[in-house]
């Protein structure tokens, strides 16, 4: 069974082998940093767990209160859980948040070309910018 919610300190080891293994960690992804994070904005990072581990995560950056935008990035699902919804349910659940708190749209970044397919089957299409992808939630 996959439960999906906020991230917490204790995900840190299982969230960064998840980065690692989707080739998405960066130096800055320290567990100091992503506390900050967190504090700053509680549900700014969501697991999906399965037998006590984090086996998925998506990030969510929140923009300024006049902006009816968020920006979601680093989601990533352990290899060894891929292709069984996991990535799925992880983005539908910040889109599902993001809503409820009136964002209007969220914006992605694939941070690979192959990615981009992905998302069009989840409803997201170009931008004007050749890197960026939206969807209307």
């Amino acid at each position: 069974m996959i439960k999906i919610r906020a991230y917490a300190d204790s995900d840190y080891e299982d969230v960064k082998l998840n980065l690692e293994e989707g080739h998405l960690f960066h130096p800055e992804d320290s567990s100091s940093n992503f506390r900050a994070k967190i504090e700053r904005n509680h549900g700014s990072i969501i697991v999906a767990e399965t037998e006590g581990h984090a086996v998925g995560n998506i990030f969510i950056y929140r923009h300024p209160e006049n902006i009816p935008t968020a920006s979601l990035w680093s989601l990533a699902v352990r290899r060894a859980c891929r292709k069984q919804g996991i990535g799925s349910l992880l983005l539908s659940d910040s889109e599902s948040r993001l809503r409820k708190e009136g964002i209007k749209e969220a914006v992605i970044m694939p941070e690979r070309e192959d990615l981009r397919e992905y998302y069009i089957k989840r409803g997201y299409v170009p931008s004007g910018h050749p890197q960026f992808m939206y969807k209307i939630l």
